[in-house]
């Protein structure tokens, strides 16, 4: 698998999950100005949900916009 996975490359694999930790309803959590990317990411992955995913690619493909 090797050949198709592992690289950011034209002809890899893509999967792919664009989050937006400031979205435009109001969301399940806050960041703080004095928080980076990281707390963003953290609360993101422990309290966030679809309101936070912009898009989604599978195979290279976008499948939500």
């Amino acid at each position: 698998m090797e050949h198709k996975i592992g690289l950011f490359q034209v002809g890899m694999a893509f999967d792919a999950v664009l989050v937006d930790t400031f979205p435009d309803s109001a969301g399940t959590f806050d960041v703080f100005d004095d928080e980076g990317v990281l707390e963003a990411f953290q609360k993101y992955l422990f309290t966030g949900d679809d309101r936070n995913v912009k898009e989604v690619y599978v195979q290279g493909r976008q499948i939500k916009k």
